[in-house]
C-alpha cells in the first residue's frame, strides 16, 4: 500500500470515530486492502496477466450499553464514510442492549 493511500485511510478512519463521537457512541474502523494477481496460460503461453486491487471498510458502533453496529463498503471518500458511520450507529439503535462487548483485537 503507497503512502498516499496510507494517509488516505487515517484521515477517513479518524473521520469515521470523530462522527462516532458526535454522534454519542464510540466504535472501531477497519481497512482492508489487497492485491491479486491472475495469470493464465494455455499450451504453454501466457494468455492473460491481470493485476487487481481491491478495498473494504467496515465500521462499528458501541453504545454504552452493549448495543452493536456495523455497516460495510468499498467507497473511500469522506462522505461515503460518514454516511457508512451513520448507518452502522443506525444498526446499533436497532439492537438490543448487552451486557459484555467483544473487543477490538490488537
Amino acid at each position: 500500500m503507497n503512502e498516499e493511500l496510507k494517509t488516505h485511510v487515517k484521515n477517513i478512519a479518524n473521520k469515521s470515530l470523530e462522527t462516532l463521537q458526535k454522534l454519542g457512541t464510540s466504535g472501531d474502523f477497519y481497512f482492508a486492502h489487497g492485491i491479486s494477481n491472475n495469470l493464465s496460460y494455455c499450451d504453454d503461453e501466457l494468455e492473460e496477466c491481470q493485476t487487481d486491487e481491491s478495498s473494504a471498510v467496515s465500521v462499528r458502533a458501541i453504545f454504552p450499553d452493549g448495543r452493536q453496529g456495523i455497516a460495510c463498503g468499498t467507497a473511500l471518500d469522506e462522505k461515503s464514510i460518514i454516511h457508512l458511520t451513520e448507518m452502522s450507529v443506525s444498526n446499533a439503535k436497532l439492537s438490543p442492549p448487552k451486557d459484555t462487548v467483544i473487543p477490538t483485537p490488537l
